[in-house]
């Protein structure tokens, strides 16, 4: 994906963050930690684009379907953070699946909670 692409994606992200009123502090949050994902390396950037298309396209969800708009935008962006934990040689696989392989990315569910347990003002 092309650096325009990338910026398009980002720029459409603070679009939203624009439209729910999302506060500064809880902005600058969310971009900090989906800049782990962004540069830990290719396999983790992949996750990082993965993780902007799956939130701007829930938030239309949302809107559609009538549910907290900001709830779902923000589990969204945030789905795979854990990822970040786990090891690049795992994340880059795409062939020979190990079960210790799979073990390992099961984990990223519960690291990615550890990461932002308590940082956000509701729950799912």
């Amino acid at each position: 994906m092309s650096s325009v692409q990338v910026r398009d994606l980002e720029f459409q992200v603070n679009a939203v963050f624009d439209a729910l009123r999302v506060k500064t502090e809880d902005r600058e949050a969310i971009w900090a930690f989906l800049s782990i994902l962004k540069y830990k390396g290719p396999a983790t950037g992949v996750h990082y684009l993965h993780s902007l298309r799956v939130g701007l396209l829930a938030r239309k969800i949302a809107a559609f379907m009538h549910l907290d708009q900001k709830a779902l935008f923000y589990a969204s962006l945030m789905h795979d953070l854990g990822k970040c934990q786990v090891c690049l040689e795992t994340l880059g696989k795409t062939d020979s699946w190990t079960a210790k392989d799979a073990e390992e990315m099961r984990g990223h569910v519960k690291d990615g909670y550890e990461l932002i347990r308590g940082r956000f003002d509701f729950s799912a």
